[in-house]
């Protein structure tokens, strides 16, 4: 009898004292609405996923909000496990681990002023942009910054979307490459309710693959990940995501 207690005991404390065990894991992020949002419902739609997959593989999450480029540099310095939600770059690439799941789906257009264009934009691509002459608002660390200024087109990189949205509505730039739905709420934000009917779409630009990146110094970066791939694969095979 005492042997069988001992074992259970032992049991129970190997399970308690496990890695992954009732573990809080804190992602750093930014404002990123209608996906990321510290004052929208759940942290909005991608933090909304990660909770789900994250409570599925037995831990707690919490989602500390930041000006993106600290977002960064502090989860590359392994401040924090994992940040979200990112594009895939070459450069990034060799700072930081990616999962083999995506966490979304970004279909990126082209915004711009209708009373400025009103015969639209024929764009589809960086190629189109360059090729028209126009004029480009971005936000620092977003994909094209490095591309655009590359192919020598005319950009002028601001740190917020707020602050790209009010440069584009007051004429000073032609266009502005944006998610669908980011663009939609942060046009709104940034100017009023109902102020997107101003602006039009060009064609999508860039359709890419959105990740959750760990760290690659943290030193649990490596366990969490595939952690993650593997409950994320499982939840996608069972309809769950």
């Amino acid at each position: 009898m005492k042997k069988i207690y001992t074992g259970i005991v032992l049991g129970i404390f190997l399970l308690l004292s496990g890695p992954s065990y009732g573990e809080t894991i804190v992602f750093a992020t930014g404002e990123w609405p209608p996906f990321i949002g510290e004052t929208l419902d759940d942290y909005g739609l991608h933090s909304r996923i990660l909770k789900k997959v994250f409570v599925k593989m037995g831990h707690e999450v919490k989602f500390e909000f930041m000006p993106w480029k600290r977002v960064y540099e502090l989860t590359k310095k392994g401040d924090y496990i994992a940040t979200y939600t990112w594009s895939k770059t070459p450069e990034r690439e060799g700072e930081m681990f990616y999962p083999a799941n995506e966490l979304s789906l970004s279909k990126e257009v082209g915004f711009y002023k209708k009373s400025k264009f009103p015969n639209g934009l024929a764009v589809s691509s960086l190629d189109d942009i360059k090729t028209q002459n126009l004029k480009v608002v971005g936000i620092a660390s977003y994909w094209y910054e490095k591309a655009l200024k590359e192919m020598g087109i005319k950009v002028h990189i601001v740190s917020t979307g707020e602050l790209a949205w009010k440069m584009l509505n007051g004429g000073r730039a032609d266009i502005l490459i944006e998610n669908i739905d980011v663009g939609k709420a942060e046009s709104q934000t940034a100017l009023g309710a109902g102020k997107d009917a101003g602006f039009g779409m060009t064609e999508p630009v860039k359709t890419q693959q959105m990740y959750l990146i760990f760290s690659r110094v943290h030193p649990r970066s490596k366990e969490i990940m595939a952690e993650y791939d593997e409950t994320v694969s499982k939840m996608k095979a069972a309809g769950e995501l």
